[in-house]
């Protein structure tokens, strides 16, 4: 029971960490940068996981932003 409840400990904090990272927003307002083109269904498979995880606070360019960053 112990080691379940480490386990979700760690998960919780992998999740914490992740979007700390990835999931904050960066000030950069998208018309200054470039344009990328992205198939429809990859925009709208990336932006709803930016919106659930982000709890609707960041955008699309500030997620690929922190991505791209931490490369």
């Amino acid at each position: 029971m112990k080691i379940k409840i480490r386990l979700q400990r760690e998960q919780v904090l992998q999740v914490e960490q992740y979007k700390s990272t990835f999931l904050k927003p960066t000030g950069l307002v998208a018309r200054q940068g470039k344009s990328i083109y992205i198939s429809p269904d990859f925009h709208k498979r990336i932006s709803r996981i930016v919106f659930i995880l982000g709890d609707g606070k960041i955008t699309l360019s500030d997620y690929l932003h922190n991505v791209l960053k931490h490369l």
